[in-house]
């Protein structure tokens, strides 16, 4: 019985022995435990030089880097160099969908700074994109409700959805959201519905015009 109790009593000693030094391990700063600084990142042209003709490749692997860097970041820390580290990315590979939506999405999750400084850089981000990309409605309109979900500026979300509905293939759910919008900033003129409506007759007649040539010329052979 006398062991047993002896037994249980250091149990119980080493365990607070434990607590106590572990709360005491936890206190003490580590400095950069995650290597979160970074020394030093390559300039494009570098990246460029170094990746052998695979541009495409090479930001493939600083994309996926990126991911794992800034997922160990807190919302409440800087997320060092974000903007640059997606630059470099969207140099490389000017038209890498993936790689402008999931840098804005880090963008918005950061809480340590300027939060007008991190809308300016998601803006610049997605200025980038749509220049990079001119005829992908599919990024204008991320990039619209965005603005108009996230970044709560309606009148960035309206334009950045005209940029999606003027482009080649927008459908129409795009287009009708953008009416609506700006209808709900700027109102709706009659000049606005008759431009609207005779864009809509010029795409549906091009359309049934294509399709006409196509039925008539393989009638034809």
């Amino acid at each position: 019985m006398r062991r047993r109790l002896l037994t249980l009593a250091a149990v119980l000693a080493l365990g607070a022995a434990a607590v106590v030094s572990g709360a005491r391990l936890h206190a003490i700063p580590e400095p950069d435990a995650l290597g979160k600084q970074l020394l030093y990142l390559p300039t494009p042209e570098i990246l460029k030089l170094a990746s052998l003709g695979n541009q495409g490749l090479m930001a493939d692997l600083l994309f996926i880097w990126s991911i794992q860097y800034y997922s160990q970041f807190a919302v409440d820390e800087k997320f060092l160099y974000l903007e640059t580290v997606f630059d470099l990315v969207t140099d490389l590979d000017p038209r890498y969908f993936d790689a402008y939506r999931i840098g804005a999405l880090i963008m918005t999750l950061q809480r340590f700074g300027d939060p007008a400084q991190h809308k300016a850089a998601i803006v610049r981000l997605y200025d980038k994109g749509l220049r990079n990309m001119p005829e992908s409605w599919e990024l204008a309109e991320v990039a619209a409700w965005d603005a108009h979900l996230v970044l709560n500026d309606q009148e960035l979300a309206v334009r950045w959805m005209k940029a999606a509905a003027e482009r080649p293939g927008a459908p129409p759910e795009v287009k009708r959201v953008y009416g609506r919008w700006r209808d709900n900033i700027h109102g709706w003129t009659v000049e606005d519905s008759i431009a609207y409506w005779e864009g809509i007759v010029a795409e549906a007649t091009a359309r049934w015009t294509s399709g006409w040539r196509r039925a008539t010329s393989t009638t034809a052979t």
